[in-house]
Formats: C-alpha cells, structure tokens, sequence
C-alpha cells in the first residue's frame, strides 16, 4: 500500500471567495459574494481501488446581503450549490453480502433563502 493516497484525503481541493461591498444613500449599505468550492477525487479506503473513486466535483454559492444605516435590520437573498451539482460527501464500499452494496452521502441540492433580521441593541 505504500504510495497509496490516503482514504478520503482529494489530492487538490480549493475554495475561492469574492465580496464586494457598497454604501447606498442614506447609509446602508448592499454586500454581494460568491464562494466557489471545489473538491479533488477521492479513494475511500487505502486500497485505492480505481472502481470506488469518488470522482471531484464543485460548488457555486452566492448571497446578496442589505443592511439599515443603523445596522438594527438587515436582509439577505441566497443561493447555496447554484448548478445544483451532486457529489459524494462520503462513500463506503461494503463487501460480502453478495452484490457489493455501498453507502454514500451526497452533497446537499440547491438551496434558495432568504433571511431577516432584527437586532435592536446594536
């Protein structure tokens, strides 16, 4: 096994994040960002057998953030895996019940929200 990549361990993997932020007229102000995640494939156990790799995916998030010239309100719009890409989290082969049954765990679906709050003692 020496040389074998380590279980669940993605040779590359990179998060990106932009943020830009902008004061409007009467003192609020507006906050856009969009992180980019991106996660190498993957082996699930040391064996590094080539049918079990969890094969690399990204994600796209994006928010749009408002908040009061106070700060006591704000509201944000987002987006969370926006291309609404699927990829494994996790996977576990299991062997020995006959037809090589596995468990994984994907990665959640695309998200729409909107959030608001209050927070009167700032």
């Amino acid at each position: 096994l020496t040389g074998n990549r380590l279980p669940m361990q993605p040779k590359h993997k990179l998060a990106l994040t932009l943020s830009h932020e902008r004061a409007l007229a009467g003192g609020a102000n507006v906050q856009v960002l969009g992180t980019y995640a991106y996660t190498g494939s993957q082996h699930p156990n040391i064996g590094n057998i080539p049918d079990y790799v969890i094969p690399s995916y990204g994600r796209l998030d994006a928010a749009a953030r408002w908040t009061s010239a106070d700060s006591k309100w704000s509201a944000m719009l987002f987006v969370q895996n926006v291309a609404n890409e699927i990829g494994l989290v996790e996977f576990l082969p299991i062997s020995g019940l006959g037809s090589n049954p596995s468990l994984g765990y994907p990665t959640n679906p695309r998200e729409l929200g909107v959030q608001v709050r209050y927070r009167p003692f700032n």
